[in-house]
């Protein structure tokens, strides 16, 4: 119900994006992702939203492709998996690339420097990236959560698609953003110390940014002025 809209909207050129966002321990990861492990082989009913939003999308290019064939349809699809930590920014897909850089371009718009993007053309490649990228997160044990979430993580995936009308070539770009958000907690009843301390400062100092942003992105889109949003950002 939650990703039909997304994955059609993307079809359709416009950029989705997904947060699972709360407390930790409430579930987000295992909605996010649920049991991947042995998807491969056969499907489990507690995969989670990403696995079935790809099953979904996959089906969905097959089928386009295969109705437009006398416009010569043709989708690519690229994936990216990185981890916010600590503020941060590491590939998943390749630990070893670390406090990468946020940059913006007038035509790719914002972007991760040097992240490394994989080609992709089955439900099997998104599960080996997302089992790789998986198992390189940060995750730590605290009061509230044995296996929490210390990092945020964002899988992204560029939708691009290429057909001829006319004799014009055209071409559409998309990009879906699948975004396990760490959990938010209290210092007293988490019982962080030492460096889960400093991991739960900024887990809830940037969780509580996100929230201001979008509240104000929805004062924007109500008429407020775009000023103040600037101001926020900044």
């Amino acid at each position: 119900m939650v990703g039909l809209p997304m994955v059609e909207n993307c079809l359709s050129g416009y950029n989705s994006c997904m947060f699972a966002y709360g407390q930790t321990g409430s579930g987000k990861t295992h909605t996010m992702l649920g049991e991947i492990e042995a998807l491969e082989v056969k499907p489990t009913p507690n995969r989670g939203m990403t696995p079935r939003i790809f099953e979904l999308l996959f089906a969905r290019i097959r089928a386009e492709e295969e109705s437009r064939r006398d416009e010569r349809l043709m989708y690519n699809c690229k994936c990216s998996f990185l981890e916010i930590y600590n503020e941060q920014i590491t590939d998943l897909l390749d630990p070893s690339s670390t406090n990468l850089m946020l940059r913006e371009d007038m035509k790719k718009g914002v972007y991760v420097e040097n992240l490394s993007e994989v080609e992709v053309h089955t439900v099997r490649d998104i599960l080996q990236l997302l089992t790789q990228g998986a198992s390189n997160r940060k995750m730590a044990a605290t009061n509230m959560n044995r296996e929490s979430s210390r990092s945020h993580s964002v899988f992204t995936c560029v939708i691009e698609s290429r057909w001829e009308k006319d004799t014009v070539t055209n071409f559409r770009f998309a990009r879906l953003n699948l975004v396990d958000l760490a959990g938010s907690e209290r210092q007293n009843t988490s019982g962080a110390e030492g460096e889960r301390l400093k991991e739960a400062a900024n887990i809830n100092k940037s969780l509580s940014t996100l929230g201001h942003v979008i509240m104000v992105l929805v004062d924007v889109a109500n008429g407020k002025s775009r000023q103040h949003l600037s101001q926020v950002l900044v």
